[in-house]
Formats: C-alpha cells, sequence, structure tokens
C-alpha cells in the first residue's frame, strides 16, 4: 500500500501558521480539525514507524526523522499555545515551564506517586533537587533553616530547584527561602482510609499479634480502652496530614482536638503558601490542575502507581465510622476545605477541562501499555523508577556536575 500524505494547518499562535504534512507509510493519521486530537494522534503513531516523516514550515522549514521526534514536536506546539481552525478550540496563553517546585510529601496518600513524577520531570530537565548525602528518607527542617547538601565543591552551583521527598517539619518560610518564588505542592487523602492504609503499611496488626483477625483495623477501632490500640491511634494521628503541614494540635492530651477556629486561621495560612493541593482520589484531575501550573505537557505529568497495597480492603462498619469520625474531625475540616477548593479550580478551569482529562487518560493508558511492554525504552525505565532510586540517581548526578567526581550511594 502507498504512503498517505496528511496535508494540515495549525494556527499555533495568532501570529504563526503552521502546516504539518506527514508522511507515514501504509498508515494514515486521521484528518482532525482539533489541535489537541492531532497531537493525540501524532503521539499514538508508534515509534518503530521508520518511514515516518515530518515537515514543519512556518519561518524556517525543517524535517523530523523519527515518530519519537514528532512527539517532542506536539509537545512543544502544547505547551506554546495553539488556537483551532476557525477559533472553535481553545486557546491557551504563552507561559514559561515551571523549574522551581517544592512538594509537601504526605503519608499514605499517593505521595509517591506524585513525588516519582516529579522527580522525573527533574531529571529530563537536568534541574536540581535538594538533597542530603548520604540520601536518607527525609530533608531536615528547623524553624530557621533546612539541612541539604550545598555542594561548597562548586563555583557553579546557584541552587536547588526542587524538593519532591519527605521533610520531618513543615517551615513555608524555611522552604521559600531555600527555593525562592517556588511553586508549592501538596496532595491530601479521604482521612479514613489514609488512617487505614498507614495502619496496614507500619504492620501495626502484627505488631499488636492481630493480623489473623478477620478486620484487624476495626478490633483496634472498637477496642481503644485497650492502651495499646489507644496508644497506636493517638501516634497515626500526631503523624497525620495536618501535622505534616504544620499543625500539631489535633491531637491534646491524648485524645483528638478538634477547634474549627484554629483551624480556620491555619487553613488561611495554607490556602496563601500552597498553589495547588491535590486529592488522591482525583489523581488524574489533580493532574491536569498540576500540569497547568507547572505549565508542563501532558507526558510531563503521567504517572506510574506506587505503593499501591494489595491488600483487600473491607468496608468501614456504623461503629468504624463513628471512632474515625470522632478521632478524625480536625483531619476531615482540612481534607473537605481543599476538596472543595480543588472542585472550584476544576469548575472555573481556563479551557477545556475534560477534553483534557480524557486526552490525559488516553496518553496514560498507552504509557502504561507501552511501558508493561518495553520495559527496555528509556522513557518507561525512568517511568516506573521509585522515588528512592529516582532519589538516588539524581544526587549521584549533581555530585558528578558541581563536583566533577562519583559519590559513593
Amino acid at each position: 500500500m502507498s504512503p498517505k500524505v496528511i496535508i494540515m494547518k495549525l494556527q499555533t499562535h495568532k501570529y504563526i501558521m503552521v502546516t504539518i504534512v506527514a508522511i507515514v507509510g501504509t498508515s494514515l493519521l486521521p484528518l482532525y480539525l482539533d489541535c489537541e486530537s492531532l497531537l493525540t494522534a501524532i503521539r499514538r503513531t508508534p515509534s518503530s514507524m521508520p518511514s515516518s516523516r515530518i515537515l514543519v514550515n512556518s519561518n524556517n522549514s525543517y524535517y523530523l526523522n523519527t515518530i519519537s521526534q514528532i512527539h517532542d514536536n506536539a509537545n512543544v506546539l502544547e505547551r506554546t499555545g495553539r488556537e483551532g481552525i476557525g477559533g472553535t478550540i481553545h486557546r491557551y496563553d504563552m507561559c514559561e515551564p515551571a523549574k522551581n517546585f517544592i512538594f509537601v510529601k504526605t503519608g499514605k496518600t499517593g505521595g509517591s506517586t506524585v513525588a516519582a513524577t516529579l522527580y522525573r520531570y527533574g531529571l529530563k530537565n537536568n534541574l536540581t533537587a535538594a538533597v542530603q548525602y548520604p540520601t536518607g528518607s527525609k530533608l531536615s527542617v528547623t524553624k530557621s533553616e533546612i539541612h541539604v547538601e550545598r555542594y561548597l565543591c562548586s563555583k557553579t552551583f546557584k541552587g536547588h530547584n526542587f524538593i519532591a521527598n519527605h521533610i520531618n517539619y513543615y517551615n513555608y518560610k524555611t522552604l521559600n527561602d531555600l527555593i525562592p518564588n517556588a511553586r508549592f505542592v501538596t496532595i491530601l487523602r479521604f482521612p479514613y482510609t489514609q488512617l487505614e492504609s498507614s495502619f496496614y503499611y507500619n504492620n501495626e496488626h502484627i505488631k499488636l499479634d492481630i493480623a489473623s483477625a478477620i478486620n484487624p483495623f476495626e478490633v483496634v477501632l472498637t477496642r481503644l480502652d485497650i492502651k495499646e490500640y489507644h496508644d497506636i491511634l493517638v501516634r497515626k494521628i500526631q503523624h497525620g496530614q495536618l501535622t505534616k503541614l504544620g499543625y500539631y494540635a489535633a491531637i491534646k492530651n491524648n485524645q483528638p482536638h478538634f477547634n474549627p477556629t484554629e483551624l480556620d486561621g491555619k487553613l488561611q495560612e495554607l490556602d496563601k503558601e500552597l498553589d495547588l493541593v491535590m486529592i488522591t482520589e482525583y489523581m488524574d484531575e489533580s493532574f491536569i490542575l498540576l500540569k497547568k501550573l507547572m505549565c508542563w505537557t501532558t507526558d510531563d505529568v503521567v504517572y506510574h502507581s506506587f505503593k499501591v497495597a494489595s491488600r483487600r480492603r473491607l468496608p468501614l462498619t456504623k461503629n468504624m465510622t463513628k471512632v474515625l469520625s470522632y478521632w478524625l474531625a480536625a483531619d476531615m475540616y482540612l481534607y473537605e476545605h481543599y476538596n472543595r477548593t480543588l472542585w472550584h479550580k476544576i469548575n472555573t478551569y481556563d479551557g477545556d477541562f475534560y477534553g483534557e482529562l480524557r486526552q490525559f487518560r488516553d496518553r496514560q493508558d498507552y504509557i502504561g501499555r507501552k511501558c508493561a511492554q518495553d520495559t527496555e525504552d528509556d522513557f518507561c525505565k525512568l517511568f516506573t523508577t521509585d522515588v528512592p532510586v529516582l532519589k538516588r540517581m539524581a544526587a549521584a548526578k549533581q555530585y558528578k556536575k558541581y563536583c566533577g567526581e562519583d559519590y559513593d550511594l
């Protein structure tokens, strides 16, 4: 079958008309009047097609010789903004991809999935992560400083670009002093399931010798008269989502403390400090908002899920829900506030949010299937690598860059 030829004009910016001529072997890219759909179609074209070629004419002409280059060009078109033919498709303003960002990682919320995505972006774009040597799991933050490698061995080090791992103490001023003008992002999960996930992840049921029970979490919640069970619950809440964001009064005298006035004050602070609070239960939607905030491309924010529990969740009973609503009232107040905030951002989104969401999920599905089959692909290797390894990769790369020698991690 002879090669098919497609010619399409895209108005990528009001001053620039781009003509794309794609010669695609025996496979025809459908003719779309929608720029978004065209870019999606280009990305889905198999990267193994050696005969694929694209010619782009604006002020200058050049050839792209591989589909992977076409993918890259699609990302450029996506970022630089475009207008649909006839003016019926959304137009995106020019923006500069964010290079400075701080992810305030919370526990058992999908934070590792987000952090891995951010590390992947940092590695791909030669950004400098804030790390310590040897690479521990947390960065140590105090009220006045953050203990992090500052590469005194180098005359070229100009500062860090991002943080994407656990910190022991959230202090906005200290973090912003380290990385000025950074975008601040965090993630929250429905408190009941977050607490349950943390309970099993840390093997509390094994430590309490109740692993053989049908529902160990229920055993603890319904027998808080037992000191060991009570202490476990107190400790979990003391290290919960509110605490990770700098509020330490969710527990007082070993009992839950819920003061809406106090919390409103804290939320007002966080609203000023945090640019985006992602919600675990709406992970895809959250990544669309992250993409918009950062001025990144779809491929920058497609994600691979890490640390997904294999344990089958049992439904919460009425008694369990009653206990959790009492003990987690403050965390629920936080969660509900930022769940409303997330949906306000979605409902007032500047663009076709649900169109972008559909395309994101298509791309996510394609990359997931591709990387399940092609484990040797460089993108897939990075895509499926978890945070501890990504952090060591970044640390080694940075030490070599700034100090000129290998660091034994």
